[in-house]
Protein backbone atom coordinates (compact mmCIF):
# COMPACT_ATOMS: atom_id res chain seq x y z
CA UNK A 1 0.00 0.00 0.00
CA UNK A 2 1.35 3.76 -0.89
CA UNK A 3 2.73 5.39 2.11
CA UNK A 4 1.14 8.76 1.29
CA UNK A 5 -1.64 9.16 3.73
CA UNK A 6 -3.54 11.69 5.84
CA UNK A 7 -0.48 11.81 8.11
CA UNK A 8 2.43 11.90 6.24
CA UNK A 9 0.60 14.42 3.69
CA UNK A 10 -0.28 16.52 7.18
CA UNK A 11 3.31 16.42 8.31
CA UNK A 12 4.95 17.12 4.70
CA UNK A 13 2.18 20.03 4.76
CA UNK A 14 4.06 21.33 8.27
CA UNK A 15 7.71 20.51 7.14
CA UNK A 16 6.99 21.98 3.18
CA UNK A 17 6.05 25.26 4.98
CA UNK A 18 8.75 25.63 7.33
CA UNK A 19 11.49 25.12 4.54
CA UNK A 20 9.47 27.55 2.10
CA UNK A 21 8.92 30.11 4.91
CA UNK A 22 12.79 30.10 5.44
CA UNK A 23 14.11 29.80 2.19
CA UNK A 24 11.97 33.01 0.78
CA UNK A 25 12.00 34.78 4.06
CA UNK A 26 7.88 34.85 4.27
CA UNK A 27 5.34 33.92 7.15
CA UNK A 28 3.81 30.92 4.84
CA UNK A 29 1.08 28.59 6.52
CA UNK A 30 -1.21 25.93 5.29
CA UNK A 31 -4.58 25.66 6.44
CA UNK A 32 -7.80 24.06 6.58
CA UNK A 33 -6.41 20.84 5.42
CA UNK A 34 -8.85 18.56 3.47
CA UNK A 35 -8.86 15.71 1.79
CA UNK A 36 -11.61 13.94 -1.19
CA UNK A 37 -11.71 11.22 -3.44
CA UNK A 38 -12.95 11.99 -6.55
CA UNK A 39 -12.02 10.67 -10.36
CA UNK A 40 -9.18 12.45 -12.14
CA UNK A 41 -11.57 13.71 -14.79
CA UNK A 42 -13.41 15.54 -12.11
CA UNK A 43 -10.05 16.81 -10.67
CA UNK A 44 -9.12 18.24 -14.03
CA UNK A 45 -12.50 20.00 -14.11
CA UNK A 46 -12.81 21.36 -11.02
CA UNK A 47 -9.25 22.91 -11.40
CA UNK A 48 -8.79 25.00 -14.44
CA UNK A 49 -7.30 28.01 -13.26
CA UNK A 50 -3.91 27.94 -13.76
CA UNK A 51 -1.43 26.16 -11.60
CA UNK A 52 2.19 25.34 -11.35
CA UNK A 53 2.51 21.71 -11.37
CA UNK A 54 5.39 19.43 -9.67
CA UNK A 55 5.07 15.22 -10.96
CA UNK A 56 6.91 13.19 -8.66
CA UNK A 57 7.10 9.29 -8.02
CA UNK A 58 6.77 7.53 -4.75
CA UNK A 59 10.32 5.28 -4.97
CA UNK A 60 9.25 2.34 -3.23
CA UNK A 61 5.96 1.37 -5.32
CA UNK A 62 6.75 3.62 -8.42
CA UNK A 63 3.51 5.60 -7.79
CA UNK A 64 3.42 8.63 -9.33
CA UNK A 65 1.04 11.98 -7.90
CA UNK A 66 1.28 15.35 -8.45
CA UNK A 67 1.62 18.54 -6.39
CA UNK A 68 0.21 21.55 -7.57
CA UNK A 69 -0.47 25.33 -6.51
CA UNK A 70 -2.02 27.77 -7.39
CA UNK A 71 -0.39 30.56 -9.71
CA UNK A 72 -2.04 33.29 -7.04
CA UNK A 73 0.17 31.52 -4.45
CA UNK A 74 3.43 31.81 -6.57
CA UNK A 75 2.47 35.08 -7.55
CA UNK A 76 2.09 36.22 -4.06
CA UNK A 77 5.19 34.49 -2.78
CA UNK A 78 7.15 36.70 -5.74
CA UNK A 79 5.55 40.20 -4.88
CA UNK A 80 6.32 40.00 -1.33
CA UNK A 81 10.05 38.28 -1.74
CA UNK A 82 10.64 41.65 -3.97
CA UNK A 83 8.53 44.14 -2.50
CA UNK A 84 7.64 43.00 0.69
CA UNK A 85 3.85 42.97 -0.05
CA UNK A 86 1.75 39.75 -1.21
CA UNK A 87 -1.12 42.10 -2.65
CA UNK A 88 -2.43 41.21 -5.99
CA UNK A 89 -3.98 42.59 -8.92
CA UNK A 90 -7.18 41.25 -9.58
CA UNK A 91 -6.71 39.86 -13.15
CA UNK A 92 -3.57 36.69 -12.84
CA UNK A 93 -1.93 36.09 -15.88
CA UNK A 94 -1.87 32.81 -17.96
CA UNK A 95 1.82 32.79 -17.88
CA UNK A 96 4.44 33.12 -15.29
CA UNK A 97 7.34 35.73 -15.84
CA UNK A 98 11.04 35.22 -15.30
CA UNK A 99 10.89 36.01 -11.76
CA UNK A 100 7.67 34.05 -10.73
CA UNK A 101 8.92 31.03 -12.66
CA UNK A 102 12.29 31.76 -10.27
CA UNK A 103 9.75 31.16 -7.07
CA UNK A 104 7.93 28.16 -8.57
CA UNK A 105 10.95 26.43 -9.10
CA UNK A 106 12.45 27.28 -5.58
CA UNK A 107 9.46 26.16 -4.31
CA UNK A 108 9.74 23.16 -5.92
CA UNK A 109 12.91 22.69 -4.54
CA UNK A 110 11.63 22.12 -1.36
CA UNK A 111 8.91 19.60 -2.26
CA UNK A 112 11.16 16.41 -1.69
CA UNK A 113 13.34 17.59 0.96
CA UNK A 114 9.53 18.30 2.71
CA UNK A 115 9.54 14.40 2.08
CA UNK A 116 12.56 13.09 3.39
CA UNK A 117 12.03 14.84 6.50
CA UNK A 118 9.11 13.13 7.11
CA UNK A 119 10.85 9.29 6.32
CA UNK A 120 9.17 9.21 2.65
CA UNK A 121 11.55 8.45 -0.07
CA UNK A 122 10.10 10.23 -3.41
CA UNK A 123 11.85 11.30 -6.50
CA UNK A 124 11.23 14.55 -8.75
CA UNK A 125 9.92 13.99 -12.58
CA UNK A 126 9.54 17.17 -13.58
CA UNK A 127 7.53 20.61 -13.63
CA UNK A 128 4.86 21.30 -15.74
CA UNK A 129 2.74 25.17 -16.20
CA UNK A 130 -0.63 23.36 -17.31
CA UNK A 131 -2.31 20.84 -16.11
CA UNK A 132 -3.00 19.40 -18.70
CA UNK A 133 0.64 18.71 -19.83
CA UNK A 134 0.40 15.83 -16.87
CA UNK A 135 -1.29 12.45 -17.35
CA UNK A 136 -0.18 10.73 -14.19
CA UNK A 137 -3.69 8.60 -14.03
CA UNK A 138 -6.27 8.08 -16.00
CA UNK A 139 -9.00 10.20 -16.30
CA UNK A 140 -11.39 7.38 -15.27
CA UNK A 141 -9.07 6.39 -12.59
CA UNK A 142 -10.02 7.38 -8.34
CA UNK A 143 -7.54 9.59 -6.58
CA UNK A 144 -7.40 11.19 -3.36
CA UNK A 145 -6.54 15.16 -3.62
CA UNK A 146 -5.49 16.55 -0.23
CA UNK A 147 -5.50 20.12 -0.17
CA UNK A 148 -4.36 23.63 2.09
CA UNK A 149 -5.33 26.95 1.48
CA UNK A 150 -2.17 28.65 1.09
CA UNK A 151 -1.48 32.04 3.24
CA UNK A 152 1.07 34.38 3.75
CA UNK A 153 1.08 36.65 6.74
CA UNK A 154 -2.68 34.95 7.86
CA UNK A 155 -3.85 36.24 4.18
CA UNK A 156 -5.06 33.53 2.11
CA UNK A 157 -3.22 33.47 -1.06
CA UNK A 158 -4.60 30.20 -3.45
CA UNK A 159 -4.49 26.49 -2.68
CA UNK A 160 -1.46 23.66 -2.53
CA UNK A 161 -2.86 20.22 -3.53
CA UNK A 162 -1.84 16.63 -3.39
CA UNK A 163 -2.73 14.00 -5.46
CA UNK A 164 -2.28 10.78 -5.75
CA UNK A 165 -4.14 7.37 -7.26
CA UNK A 166 -5.39 4.52 -4.90
CA UNK A 167 -3.38 2.02 -6.70
CA UNK A 168 -1.61 -0.66 -5.00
Amino acid sequence: MSEIDEEHIRKWGLSFSDLISTKLKLNITFKNFRGEELLYSEYITKNEQSQWISLCEEEGNNQTFIVSIDYQSILACTNNFFSNSASLNSNLPQNLSFSEKFIANELSNEILPAFFNNELTVKFIRNEEELKMVHPFHEDESITVYSYDWTIDNEPFGVLNLCHSHVL
